[in-house]
């Protein structure tokens, strides 16, 4: 990918916000600075915000690009995981997202010039999908852990929950970010008492009468319980 396929996309496939969005982390830019009201990219202004410092951001490129769509479903195949591909134009000296943590785990690819990234402590430990990042709840990112830069070629792996920010250098930047749709323990385990539970109308039984009573005895529920988490473990799936 390189940055005049990424013009060619921007200019050609009339593409509207959020598919496309700028991004300043010195400067919020609102979407209606470079968007007719239809949402439609105003090409001009997109790019008039970009030589202001701006970075412009296109996500699920695998979706318009058939180099970035052979490149998710050949990760998807080897990792059993979904995959999205997200693209970042970063002009020189700017920075496009302050400091944060994404919820699911990345691969960033750099392309086109370098970047400097930063990576702090983990404010959240594997965070779930739902889990976005607030900035008014974490606070400010924690002690720096790593600094580095990555040239044309090079590739970090950067799991989810781990703060970070990344600056283009005196050039452009071009990288992709290609994001982790994992499917974790948790999904597994409730679609499992979920198929358990349709199957089996133990499951469909209510709790005893004063069950959260302080003297309740909890012996025979606590062995039912029990039996119902062993049907459940014996869920198979092909």
């Amino acid at each position: 990918l390189t940055s005049t396929q990424l013009d060619e996309v921007i200019t050609n496939l009339h593409l509207s916000f959020p598919d496309i969005r700028v991004v300043n982390a010195a400067s919020p830019v609102p979407s209606t600075e470079y968007t007719y009201p239809s949402g439609l990219i105003d090409i001009a202004r997109l790019y008039q915000k970009y030589e202001e410092g701006g970075s412009i951001s296109l996500s699920n490129l695998e979706g318009h690009l058939p180099v970035m769509a052979n490149l998710c479903r050949s990760l998807e195949r080897e990792m059993s995981s979904r995959f999205q591909a997200n693209i970042y134009f970063t002009p020189h000296n700017a920075q496009g997202l302050r400091s944060h943590y994404d919820n699911h785990d990345v691969f960033v690819m750099q392309l086109e010039g370098s970047k400097k990234w930063t990576l702090y402590d983990t404010p959240v430990e594997l965070p779930f999908r739902g889990e976005e990042f607030h900035p008014e709840t974490v606070g400010p990112p924690g002690e720096v852990t790593m600094e580095f830069e990555l040239q044309p070629g090079d590739m970090l792996y950067l799991p989810r929950g781990i703060m970070h920010d990344a600056s283009a250098t005196h050039e452009d930047s071009l990288h992709i970010t290609v994001g982790v749709i994992f499917t974790s323990w948790m999904e597994l385990i409730l679609e499992a008492v979920a198929k358990a539970g349709l199957g089996d109308p133990q499951f469909h039984r209510t709790l005893p009468p004063g069950f959260a009573l302080p003297n309740y005895d909890r012996t025979e529920a606590r062995a039912l319980f029990k039996e119902m988490m062993q049907t459940v473990a014996a869920v198979s799936y092909t």
